[in-house]
């Protein structure tokens, strides 16, 4: 395997320490990947993929976001981590072109990040997207209540087993945490967060055939009208069989 650079970005908040790794290739660099990993991952599972892209002049960059569970945590935490890798990438790299990778829970995290900065990227690829969940309010009840007896630092087996239950999805996290996510979710499907700096901004979705985090088809397809019905016009969507599609895929969605 190739070599890899390792480094400490510090939050946003000044709290923690972003462990970042970095993978360069030798040859001129076109543009950096930066992969944001799922639920329950690190960022050691993208290796491989930083690798696969730094054969073809393309830096490839993951970092450990902050655990979801973390009572302190708030909405725009990890969005504002996000913005400061970007930042340090951009620095490094004199502002060579941005391609992200999000799988499922990062998903919502880009998204949010895209309502004030979809003008500092070139393409968001999506992978396994987490659908709207039309049962928010009801869950954000749930909640309230639930806090009324256990705080933040907490966990409820109520709210893990109410998340994601259509999905045969279950979510270990303090209650605290769930209180970050719903808010995710909800600052993700909000109109008004998008600014729409970059209508043509090159946004892809895709889903692994045997996922069961998109729910269905139609909740799959309401994602991509949300974005679309926004203003963005170079929206594009594929399923896809296993992990080799998925590096073709993104590799043909950034060098077209």
């Amino acid at each position: 395997m190739k070599s890899i650079q390792k480094t400490n970005i510090e939050s946003f908040d000044k709290l923690v320490k972003l462990k970042t790794s970095l993978m360069i290739p030798s040859s001129d660099i076109k543009g950096i990947v930066l992969f944001l990993h799922g639920i329950n991952e690190s960022k050691e599972k993208y290796y491989s993929y930083m690798e696969f892209f730094t054969k073809y002049e393309y830096v490839g960059v993951c970092f450990d976001q902050r655990n979801g569970e973390n009572s302190f945590l708030n909405i725009t935490s990890f969005v504002d981590d996000l913005a400061e890798v970007i930042k340090y990438i951009n620095q490094r790299f004199k502002n060579k072109p941005i391609y992200i990778y999000a799988c499922d829970f990062s998903t919502l995290v880009i998204r949010n990040y895209l309502g004030e900065n979809d003008d500092k990227i070139k393409g968001v690829f999506l992978c396994n997207p987490l659908p709207k969940n039309h049962n928010l309010k009801t869950d954000m009840l749930v909640l309230k209540v639930v806090n009324l007896f256990l705080n933040d630092s907490k966990k409820s087996k109520i709210l893990s087993k109410l998340t994601f239950k259509c999905f045969n999805q279950k979510l270990d996290f303090t209650v605290g945490g769930f209180k970050n996510l719903f808010n995710l979710y909800l600052n993700c499907y909000n109109p008004k967060i998008y600014k729409i700096k970059n209508k043509d901004l090159k946004i892809k979705f895709t889903f692994l055939e045997d996922s069961k985090l998109i729910g269905n088809m139609n909740l799959f397809n309401e994602q991509i009208e949300f974005l679309n019905n926004l203003g963005y016009n170079n929206i594009s969507y594929k399923k896809l069989k296993n992990n080799q599609e998925i590096l073709k895929d993104l590799l043909k969605f950034i060098i077209g």
